[in-house]
């Protein structure tokens, strides 16, 4: 028994929109892990660089991602900093 052309194209709009979905959580999985790496591993002594301005606080880039950070001295955005302590906020200085 031959599909109506509707039918089909529901079926192919339902087929795309599933592919789009599944690409969509994969990728959500991905930046999680990656996220959730740069606070697993040991961190300290990691060199990065100030993606914000810190003053006290702001964010860093360490190993390709950019989290949350602080320093007791200020930071100018761009500037190479190091990682002294670890954490959901990390503890930097500046290079």
């Amino acid at each position: 028994m031959p599909m109506s052309p509707q039918l089909v194209a529901v079926s192919e709009f339902a087929g795309l929109l599933a592919t789009a979905a599944a690409v969509l959580v994969c990728r959500v999985i991905w930046v999680a892990r990656r996220a959730k790496s740069v606070h697993n591993e040991p961190i300290e002594g990691e060199i990065g660089a100030a993606a914000t301005q810190l003053n006290p606080a702001g964010w860093v880039q360490v190993r390709g991602s950019v989290v949350r950070a602080s320093s007791l001295t200020p930071v100018e955005r761009g500037a190479r900093i190091v990682v002294v302590e670890g954490g959901s906020t990390l503890v930097v200085k500046p290079l």
